[in-house]
């Protein structure tokens, strides 16, 4: 599936599956570092946080997160996210 950038936060409210956005430090929750965090609608529709991933932003505003990505609710989704292209375990 390929996912969607979408602009903090306007864009958040009407977010759809297999998007993501970047909230800048300043304008709502932060890493200790005081860098931003990065919030996801997996493509199972299921909102979350990259606090714990690392997070490679690339020239054309696509990302790739490092490990895995796990929703660990019952039948949560787990898979990668590689140059904005989200992919099933």
């Amino acid at each position: 599936m390929k996912g969607r950038r979408v602009e903090w936060p306007a864009d958040w409210r009407d977010s759809q599956p297999g998007d993501y956005m970047k909230v800048p430090p300043d304008e709502g929750p932060h890493r200790p570092d005081g860098s931003p965090v990065w919030y996801i609608r997996d493509p199972a529709g299921n909102v979350g946080t990259l606090l714990t991933h690392t997070v490679e932003e690339h020239e054309d505003g696509t990302i790739t997160v490092s490990p895995s990505i796990l929703d660990p609710s019952p039948g949560g989704w787990h898979g990668w996210l590689e140059r904005g292209v989200w992919r099933s375990v």
